[in-house]
């Protein structure tokens, strides 16, 4: 148990630091103008797949950033959604 705890306490920070560095990237590029804002990216996302956001990520792929969006859909499906965070094109569907 407290062997757990201690590996839960070391990892906690990276996680964080990891989430704010995604959020801190996303913010820049976008006033930068370089990426969409994520709420254009997420209306075009819940006109083919309403439902509730669970997970973002931004990913650096070649030649365009990747927004990696986890939805748990209305009709209950979670799928993992990649969108070209310049263009908003919906470049893949998974199922989960």
């Amino acid at each position: 148990m407290l062997r757990l705890l201690l590996v839960l306490l070391l990892t906690l920070p990276a996680a964080v630091a990891r989430a704010d560095s995604d959020h801190d990237r996303a913010l820049l590029l976008r006033h930068q103008g370089e990426i969409l804002p994520f709420s254009e990216i997420l209306q075009h996302v819940n006109t083919n797949h309403p439902g509730q956001v669970l997970e973002v990520e931004l990913k650096e792929r070649k030649p365009h950033p990747v927004y990696k969006i986890e939805m748990l859909g209305d009709d209950g499906v979670v799928r993992e959604i990649s969108v070209d965070a310049v263009n908003g094109d919906i470049l893949k569907e998974k199922e989960d």
